[in-house]
């Protein structure tokens, strides 16, 4: 029984033993495996975040690039429309010098017209007076002429 006992304590602890091994290499290649998926998916993660990252950069790089062409297209059309009011300016001006030389021309000509009415009339007055002037001279020299007759 002895023989028993010691051969079935030294198989009880054998197999400790051995479970205990197992047991081990058990936890060994589970933690082998966690750590490689943790590799696994710590990779990926990155491989994502990357993407993620090249993504987010092209649509900034996009978006900047629009609001570049936009900006563009705005200092253009106003560039356009400031040429453009400029030159409607210019256009106004001009006309507006013409109608000025047009009212400077109106203006001389009605003056002219003035001068010229003035001195039809002055001379006409002139002429009137110089009418009453003769008759009243003749008037005199006829009543004259009857006093120194009498």
């Amino acid at each position: 029984m002895a023989w028993e006992d010691l051969s079935g304590r030294i198989m009880s602890d054998l197999n400790a033993v051995r479970a205990q091994r197992h047991k081990a290499n058990e936890y060994k290649r589970h933690n082998a495996e966690l750590n490689k998926a943790k590799t696994k998916h710590y990779q990926e993660y990155k491989a994502v975040v990357k993407k993620n990252e090249n993504e987010l950069t092209r649509i900034k790089s996009e978006y900047e690039t629009t609001i570049s062409n936009l900006q563009n297209d705005l200092e253009q059309k106003l560039f356009a429309a400031r040429e453009k009011q400029k030159q409607i300016l210019e256009q106004e001006h001009i006309r507006l010098n013409s109608e000025i030389e047009n009212l400077k021309a109106v203006q001389k000509d009605k003056v002219r017209e003035l001068k010229e009415s003035h001195e039809n009339q002055i001379v006409e007055m002139n002429t009137s007076h110089e009418k009453t002037l003769d008759i009243a001279q003749k008037k005199f020299a006829k009543e004259r002429a009857k006093y120194e007759e009498v």
